[in-house]
This record gives C-alpha cells, structure tokens and sequence, in this order.
C-alpha cells in the first residue's frame, strides 16, 4: 500500500509540474491534485525504511 501511495503522489506531482501553466485558475479544483499528491508521499513516508525514501535517495 506505501509503495502505491509513493508512486501515486510522486506522479501527481510530476503531471502537475508538468502540465501546470501561467493560464491555469489558481487555486481551484487544481490546486488539490499536488496536494493530494504530496500528502500521498508524506503518507507513505511515515516509516523511516519506506519507499519513498528509496525514491529520494536515486535523485
């Protein structure tokens, strides 16, 4: 379940980096997919052997 929760927040992230622009609404209904995203990683992250742990340290 934590290494769904990582991958799913680490994703979320990255589509909204990726996809976000200065034409966008801000903050809307968008302004909850790197929320959520970032709380899904800090989520999973609660244990100190955990995956997103493994994640960070490759970058």
């Amino acid at each position: 379940m934590r290494l769904l929760s990582v991958w799913t927040g680490a994703l979320l992230i990255v589509l909204s980096i990726a996809t976000f622009d200065a034409n966008l609404l801000y903050p809307s209904f968008f302004a909850l997919i790197p929320t959520l995203g970032t709380a899904l990683f800090i989520f999973a992250g609660v244990n100190a052997n955990s995956a997103s742990q493994d994640i960070l340290q490759r970058f």
